[in-house]
């Protein structure tokens, strides 16, 4: 078939094929509009040096007829009809390119957990709403469904954290039994153990919860490399509670010589206040005052800033009173006294408590011994800490008793006179500062009755009474004072 291309269409074709290097033109041959337009170019050409003929390769004239080749045009609109094959893949060598960071696509995954976990969600959601009976009754039918192992570990789960809302330990002891009974070599077994033990110690059943703890850190063999580090955290916490279990039962060695194990290890974890804490007050039920010293004096210096100082220092105190330091005693005492008074802003009731405590306790050991003038120091620091009427008549009080000690009579009256100046602000006086009012009437008038008994009877043993030894002269002349028979 011989088709004579159009000019339009010649013309396009001819720039898509140089524009893709297809088709090279050649400086002695005419290009094909050229070839159209009747050499317009002609004399030009005539008066033109020859040039060497240069034919682009494989090209074919575009409007040569000889032979059965068909025009190119011709060729491209029939490679286009044709069925397209897909082409040989390039080595890898030359397509690969660094332009572009290409991440592999992910390959689409099924999730074939879904729809167990839509109906565990189901049931969470009920437990959220209140329908507590409908949750747990889900739960039981996902497990009763031969559910997969990992949904029956989470109903599991579940099941046993209702039972304890709901305050039902032992059925959440027997859920928690299933769980490790049938995953044993669960990495979340220890965990599971843990769990057991504070909940038998909660029980009060404290042997069982010791059982479980130990259970925790023998249970090392089966857990994987990959989950030591959280494994590792879990035994600390198990070596803590056992200690914390040995003092509740009553067994202060055991639980002075766990806590000193933690202590030991120097873990970051670990809550260093808090344990020694509990160590002093392990040692202090033993009555071990001279380890009480050492361990309180510790804490002091290493955790100033605890919650637990105030009592650490009424422990400390009272060590150094059973050891006769009473000087030491006494400085730990002002210690508290003084230097509370800052850190008591974070817990100001549990502050004032051991405050109070410490001083009232060294301040009447010293009255008793008969140190009056530093049970006076004591008294008088406790009464400046606070201008509560509940805290300070006590204190001032406590310091009218000390004057009359001393034989400071006046200063004494002048005191219990100042606690009852301030009885019209208290309205609802507890049963302690009423007595401290009555207390207070009793021993400032007693005072006065005293004092004039005393005079009465001094001018008795004197045997002078003024009204009639006179006998009419003047009082001031004492020739004249007789005395009675």
């Amino acid at each position: 078939m011989n088709r004579t291309p159009t000019k339009r269409s010649q013309t396009i074709l001819r720039s898509l094929l140089l524009a893709a290097g297809l088709l090279w033109s050649s400086p002695g041959r005419l290009s094909g509009s050229e070839a159209t337009t009747g050499k317009s170019h002609g004399a030009e050409a005539d008066h033109a040096a020859p040039a060497a003929k240069v034919e682009p390769p494989h090209a074919a004239p575009l409007n040569s007829n000889s032979g059965h080749t068909a025009p190119l045009v011709d060729q491209v609109r029939d490679s286009l009809k044709a069925p397209f094959e897909p082409a040989i893949p390039l080595p890898a060598e030359i397509t690969a390119s660094g332009n572009l960071l290409l991440k592999p696509v992910p390959p689409v995954t099924i999730d074939e957990l879904r729809p167990w976990r839509t109906q565990v969600e189901g049931a969470l959601k009920m437990r959220k709403e209140k329908n507590l009976v409908g949750a747990e009754n889900t739960l039981i039918g996902i497990l009763q469904a031969d559910a997969p192992p990992v949904i029956q570990k989470e109903c599991l789960k579940h099941l046993a954290q209702f039972a304890i809302e709901a305050r039902q330990y032992s059925r959440a002891q027997q859920i928690y039994s299933q769980l490790v009974s049938r995953f044993p070599s669960d990495p979340e077994s220890p965990e599971i153990l843990f769990r057991q033990g504070m909940l038998f110690r909660q029980m009060g059943a404290e042997s069982m919860a010791l059982a479980k703890f130990y259970a925790v850190m023998s249970s090392a063999i089966s857990i994987a490399e990959s989950g030591l580090p959280r494994y590792q955290s879990l035994v600390l916490l198990a070596q803590t509670e056992i200690a914390d279990t040995y003092y509740l039962q009553g067994k202060h060695s055991a639980a002075v010589e766990f806590f000193r194990k933690v202590l030991k290890l120097e873990h970051p974890e670990i809550n260093e206040a808090l344990i020694r804490y509990k160590l002093v007050k392990s040692l202090a039920a033993l009555e071990r005052h001279s380890d009480v010293i050492a361990e309180s004096e510790l804490f002091v210096s290493r955790c100033a800033k605890a919650n637990e100082l105030a009592e650490v220092r009424f422990l400390l105190s009272k060590s150094f009173r059973k050891v006769g330091r009473i000087r030491d005693a006494l400085v730990q005492t002002l210690e508290l006294l003084k230097a509370g008074q800052a850190a008591a802003a974070k817990d100001p009731e549990t502050w004032a408590y051991w405050q109070q405590r410490t001083g009232n306790d060294l301040a009447n050991q010293l009255y008793r011994e008969g140190d009056y003038a530093s049970a006076l120091q004591v008294y008088d620091t406790l009464a400046r800490l606070q201008d509560a009427p509940a805290w300070q008549l006590p204190a001032w009080y406590q310091m009218g008793l000390v004057y009359e000690r001393l034989g400071h009579v006046e200063k004494a009256v002048e005191t219990y006179r100042k606690i009852l100046g301030r009885q019209s602000e208290v309205t609802n006086a507890t049963a302690g500062l009423t007595l401290v009012f009555e207390m207070s009437k009793w021993r400032s008038e007693n005072i006065a009755w005293a004092n004039n008994t005393e005079k009465e009877s001094r001018a008795a043993i004197r045997g002078v009474d003024l009204a009639e030894s006179t006998n009419g002269a003047a009082p001031t002349d004492l020739s004249q004072i007789r005395r009675k028979p």
